[in-house]
């Protein structure tokens, strides 16, 4: 499979690298379905995707209707 073709990937682990792994396949238009054990964990995932798509906006690197897609 060329990378090209790649639609939708799974993270395992929504830690320190997992949420960023995944934030960076979101960004490109993957679709991610990111797994961990615990809620708690994938929340705080969310959140901290949310605050660096933030800090993108904030910086110029994206726009900020461009979030939501993410």
């Amino acid at each position: 499979m060329k990378p090209e073709e790649v639609k939708r990937v799974a993270v395992i682990g929504a830690g320190v690298m997992g949420h960023s792994i995944a934030q960076v396949f979101a960004h490109a238009g993957i679709e991610v379905n990111l797994v961990d054990l615990g809620q708690a964990i994938l929340d705080q995932a969310m959140q901290r995707v949310k605050g660096n798509l933030k800090t993108l906006v904030d910086a110029g690197r994206m726009g900020a209707n461009e979030t939501a897609a993410v």
